[in-house]
């Protein structure tokens, strides 16, 4: 009868054992699952900083060309008073904007 409840008291030792060894396993596979996730947004985040810092350097090398252009230096030494004209047109007045409105409604 010992050696029953000898074995018994084994296998239940074991049991617990493994038990703890599969939960932690388990935990185990659940971080890595997140540090995946967490990895993967990471990347994403890296990669959209990188496109950014692309457009931005690009952005300033176009606005070093304009500096240090021809016309630049010219405006900077007095040559250049005016830009190119840009003909603006001028805003109806009130009395033409209820003239416009007026028109709408009939139609």
């Amino acid at each position: 009868m010992i050696p029953y409840l000898l074995m018994a008291t084994a296998f239940g030792i074991v049991a617990v054992l493994l038990l703890i060894f599969v939960g932690r396993y388990a935990e185990r596979g659940a971080k890595l699952a997140h540090a995946d996730d967490t990895i993967t947004a990471l990347t994403e985040q890296l990669d959209a900083a990188l496109e950014k810092q692309t457009r931005l350097t690009t952005r300033v090398e176009n606005l070093e060309a304009i500096v240090t252009g021809e016309a630049w230096e010219a405006f900077q030494r007095g040559d250049l008073l005016e830009g190119p004209s840009i003909d603006i047109p001028e805003e109806p007045s009130n009395e033409e904007k209820a003239a416009q409105m007026a028109r709408r409604q009939r139609i």
